[in-house]
């Protein structure tokens, strides 16, 4: 009975420690850390050494009242800024900007997350010289090929998509000049057949009067 008691008492006072504690970290107060964690401005730059990229990771905008919170190294950073080398491409990192006054005392005020691109270890392969433009020949890519000829046989088949099957053009023979003639007689042979009665007539007519001239 008397342990119970204890555990209560103890559940009591903890209780109002933490009601004490939070109560003097006012909104108005909480308001303010906010808004220094809204400045906060995170940047990274990479290094790339043996087909590996490493990244360093840069936080400014600290100040006394806030914090950083790595909670992937599970580590707190203090200062105005603060830099994180080494971190692995293709990662997504989780940071907590965090209260460091006194009376709002670690609340979290921000949650940042930095997600470092995926490095592409054949990039500036010869192969990919004509489709620079390919997603398998980016610097960076979310694409996971870490065997070479794998990645070869890819980039064939890209390659091979891009040639048009060729068109078969059929060579048409000029037409000679006897098969144009013919064509223009059948589409005209009516009319040519009207001259040729017509000049034949008075062909006829004209040789007739002459003759009879003539005697």
């Amino acid at each position: 009975m008397k342990k119970v008691l204890k555990v209560l008492i103890f559940f009591v006072c903890f209780l109002a420690f933490k009601t004490n504690t939070l109560a003097s970290c006012s909104y108005t107060r909480l308001a303010e850390l906010k808004r220094m964690a809204s400045n906060v401005n995170i940047t990274y730059t990479y290094t790339i050494s043996s087909k590996k990229a490493l990244f360093d990771i840069r936080v400014a905008n600290l100040n006394g009242d806030i914090y950083l919170y790595d909670s992937y190294n599970n580590k707190k950073y203090e200062g105005t800024e603060v830099l994180l080398k080494n971190y692995q491409d293709g990662t997504k990192y989780r940071f907590f900007i965090k209260s460091n006054d006194r009376n709002c005392k670690d609340e979290i005020l921000l949650t940042k997350y930095v997600t470092l691109p995926k490095y592409n270890i054949f990039y500036g392969d010869p192969i990919c010289e004509d489709i620079s433009d390919y997603t398998l020949c980016q610097r960076w890519g979310s694409f996971n090929i870490t065997d070479y000829n794998t990645y070869i046989n890819q980039i064939k088949k890209y390659k091979a998509s891009l040639v048009k099957p060729t068109e078969v053009i059929k060579n048409e023979t000029k037409e000679s000049l006897l098969d144009k003639i013919i064509d223009f007689l059948l589409d005209y042979y009516i009319y040519i057949l009207v001259l040729i009665i017509i000049i034949g007539i008075s062909s006829i007519i004209y040789l007739t009067k002459k003759n009879k001239f003539e005697l």
